[in-house]
């Protein structure tokens, strides 16, 4: 799909020049006047527990506002990225779309933090479209103009099942998961179910304390029960720590992740642990896709670092902004919000997206394999 600069910034010209918002009878009118920028909202938590992961997303819309910026402007006006610091609670972040609201914003692009389901009802109140990277399942039944731009975590689950027993041929798996994270109960589950289904045997299902640092007793049960694969739905600093002492206890299964593992501190407690394991996931700077190479250099010139999938979120949420705004033709939300929900096959450095009935992203599946402290890609496509 293809949309030229001049289309993108003459829309979004009409979309800055018009305080209309599609939001019926709750829709206020902004507070704040017109400066002649075309403002994007953006908020996340970058001062609370998820302060990483905020820092990403405000990252990745700043360069993607600046590529716009820097070929002259948005029909020759300044892409004006507003963003608000949501702390990370759910009040945060419902004021912080309220602010971004009377600031005029004709939409809203927000992280992953806990209470993304307050910021989307505030949202759907206010009739401004809003592209989220929360993966809570409730978060798009807020209503029409609330979409999801990653992926669910169940369907993490059901793919790397798909990949354990259709590529790997695996026939009997084990399962480590953290005991109270929805992310990793629900990954577990969907994997377990799935694996099950394709005719595998999970061989022993164990979990631990968020706490725990010692994985022994649990990695030791596993070993006794000989699986080939061992799924860890679990994030990057507990991976790298499990994945070590699996190997110090001589567990020959092939460790299999999700998306959660893609970070360079992955590697903190032993990169060679980890040589040779799978994970699912939406993006890695060392794919050999030409766009995703160069948002990578650009990214590590300006931060100073790799992006991290977060960050390629955020900023494939602002191009797809951009192009639904070109090809929505008019300024007001319920046009916006139509357009967004008719994206399909949107070319982004997290792979090409559409959105089905329920708003939630559809994309293909991804497969990494780890090898020497870096991620590459070695299937995409549908398993």
């Amino acid at each position: 799909m293809k949309r030229t600069l001049t289309s993108i910034g003459l829309a979004l010209t009409l979309l800055a020049a018009t305080a209309c918002r599609g939001g019926g009878s709750n829709t206020q009118t902004p507070a704040t006047p017109d400066n002649g920028n075309v403002k994007l909202g953006v908020y996340a938590d970058t001062s609370g527990p998820n302060a990483a992961e905020g820092q990403a997303t405000k990252n990745g819309v700043e360069l993607a506002a600046d590529e716009i910026n820097n070929a002259g402007g948005v029909g020759g006006r300044k892409l004006e990225v507003v963003f608000e610091d949501d702390h990370g609670t759910a009040d945060g972040e419902a004021s912080a779309v309220a602010r971004l609201a009377d600031a005029r914003a004709r939409a809203v692009i927000g992280g992953a933090s806990p209470g993304a389901l307050a910021a989307a009802t505030k949202a759907q109140q206010a009739g401004v479209p809003l592209l989220t990277t929360s993966k809570d399942p409730k978060v798009t039944g807020a209503g029409d103009y609330v979409f999801r731009v990653s992926l669910l975590d169940a369907f993490q689950g059901e793919a790397m099942a798909k990949w354990a027993a259709n590529n790997l041929h695996a026939k009997t798996v084990a399962i480590l998961s953290e005991s109270n994270s929805d992310y990793s109960d629900a990954l577990a589950r969907s994997f377990e179910e799935n694996f099950v289904k394709l005719g595998g045997q999970v061989t022993q299902k164990q979990t631990y304390a968020p706490a725990d640092a010692d994985f022994k007793a649990q990695l030791t049960a596993i070993r006794d029960s000989n699986p080939e694969a061992l799924f860890i739905p679990v994030g990057y600093a507990q991976a790298g720590k499990i994945a070590k002492q699996a190997k110090e206890l001589g567990v020959k299964a092939t460790l299999l992740g999700g998306d959660r593992w893609n970070d360079p501190h992955l590697f903190d407690a032993g990169a060679d642990a980890l040589d040779g394991s799978y994970t699912t996931g939406l993006f890695s700077a060392n794919d050999p896709d030409p766009q995703v190479r160069k948002f990578a250099s650009d990214y590590a010139a300006r931060f100073g670092g790799p992006p991290p999938a977060q960050a390629a979120l955020a900023y494939d949420a602002t191009k797809l902004l951009a192009d639904a705004v070109a090809r929505a033709g008019a300024t007001d939300g319920a046009k916006l919000r139509d357009a967004v929900a008719q994206t399909s096959g949107f070319k982004g450095v997290t792979g090409e997206l559409s959105f089905n009935a329920e708003r939630n992203a559809v994309k293909l599946t991804v497969v990494f394999k780890i090898q020497g402290g870096k991620f590459y890609p070695v299937f995409r496509g549908e398993i």
